[in-house]
């Protein structure tokens, strides 16, 4: 008998019986009404976006404490993770390895008791909140809940001051980033998660608030819909959702960049170069709103970011520059030294050393010739341009690309050729 042919033990059995009820597979019905409503369920998201075999779940077993009032194999098929899906992953792994790429993923269920928060889902929050500090994971937190479950009744409550999730969340500021994301009703202690983050993400339909309709009518407020406590159509002109927000900055600079660089290539050539330069503080109006506005780290730099790609999607402001086009050129220092540098339109190519050296070589060499005293770098460089223009263009057009061809295979760039070097002179050249 082979080892695969060995009968399963019991308790292996149910092992396995129990974790197949924790998948979405068990729940085809809650699965569709979260569907239905245009919703992706909770271990949807957390597959999308972790990479694949690398998320670590914690406490996948636990349900809803409420044995004294409903029946146990109820709560384990109906209530999977006590409605919060929580562990460890890695994200971009194959761009930052596995160090770099480590982070904690959480999500509240919708499909589980509206996404609210269980007396053992806080403790499942809690470790996780630990390990996060002592690990520094970046954490990614879908919050979309009903907030505090009152329907448990293992653990008697009165406060729930016992509750350290909040206080653990809220230590974790300036200690590793965090992200929360809301889709659809977010209220109560879910909102509290979402509020305390570093950034919010949220969709179209989301409604997030403190009170959710249920304290809001016991508040003798009346009766408020659930997507009318806090739709983002209030959230986002109160900088609560940083994203939307941030994007409303970016896209309406978008449009202002493409008209100003209708105007910059025209009207604005006739002012006068100091006026000129007060003009160039349009660019950066975007980032100084997205920093002061929403006052998080990163924000000036999307802001900044998605406006030029909306200039650029909007087109035709470049192409519509007169030749020849000017040359732009942003240079990004980061805090180590580094320099990354962009440009946009024709610029200098980066020349090797020895191609400098040869270049000045030969200008050492023409300047000698009678009446070429005056001749510069540029005019060389004119006109080999000029001649290598021409041959590429007749007769020698096969072995030139032939020639450059060659930079691209995979033996790397050319060999350096031993040739007669045309900076000499025949009397020089015993000098080398």
């Amino acid at each position: 008998m082979t080892e695969s042919d060995e009968p399963i033990r019991d308790d292996h059995a149910e092992l396995l019986r129990r974790r197949a009820l924790t998948e979405d597979a068990a729940r085809p019905d809650a699965v569709a009404r979260r569907h239905a409503g245009k919703g992706r369920t909770a271990r949807e998201n957390v597959e999308d976006l972790v990479d694949a075999g690398s998320f670590v779940e914690y406490g996948r077993f636990t349900i809803a404490a409420q044995r004294f009032r409903r029946d146990l194999a109820d709560l384990i098929a109906r209530t999977p993770a006590d409605g919060l899906i929580a562990g460890t992953a890695r994200i971009n792994g194959d761009l930052f390895g596995d160090e770099g790429s480590a982070c904690a993923v959480l999500s509240y269920d919708y499909t589980v008791l509206a996404g609210t928060q269980g007396a053992l889902g806080h403790r499942k929050k809690d470790r996780l909140f630990e390990i996060i500090e002592r690990m520094r994971l970046p954490t990614v937190f879908f919050a979309e809940g009903g907030g505090g479950r009152p329907g448990d009744t293992d653990y008697p409550v009165v406060s729930a001051l016992d509750a350290r999730a909040f206080k653990l969340w809220a230590a974790l500021s300036g200690l590793v980033p965090r992200i929360a994301i809301v889709k659809g009703r977010c209220f109560a202690g879910n909102a509290v998660i979402a509020g305390c983050s570093d950034l919010i993400v949220a969709t179209e339909d989301a409604s997030i608030g403190m009170g959710g309709p249920a304290m809001i009518a016991g508040g003798g407020l009346g009766d408020v819909h659930p997507d009318d406590v806090g739709p983002i159509s209030m959230q986002e002109p109160n900088g609560v959702v940083d994203i939307v927000v941030a994007a409303i900055i970016a896209v309406a600079f978008g449009v202002i960049f493409w008209a100003w660089n209708l105007l910059w290539y025209g009207p604005a050539d006739a002012i006068p170069l100091p006026g000129r330069a007060f003009m160039y503080g349009v660019w950066l109006v975007p980032a100084v709103l997205g920093g002061l506005i929403i006052r998080k780290p990163g924000a000036a730099f999307f802001t900044e970011t998605v406006a030029a790609l909306v200039s650029i999607a909007l087109g035709s402001a470049w192409e519509a520059i007169p030749e020849p086009k000017k040359q732009f050129v942003l240079q990004i220092v980061q805090p180590a030294g580094i320099v990354d540098t962009f440009r946009i339109g024709p610029h200098t190519p980066t020349m090797k050393n020895e191609d400098v050296a040869l270049l000045h070589r030969l200008w050492l060499n023409i300047t000698r010739e009678p009446g070429l005293e005056n001749v510069h770098h540029h005019d060389i460089l004119t006109e080999a341009l000029t001649r290598f223009a021409h041959d590429y263009g007749t007769h020698d057009h096969e072995s030139i690309v032939k020639e450059l061809g060659r930079h691209g295979t995979e033996a790397g760039p050319l060999p350096v050729r031993r040739v007669a070097d045309p900076c000499l002179y025949p009397w020089q050249e015993g000098r080398r």
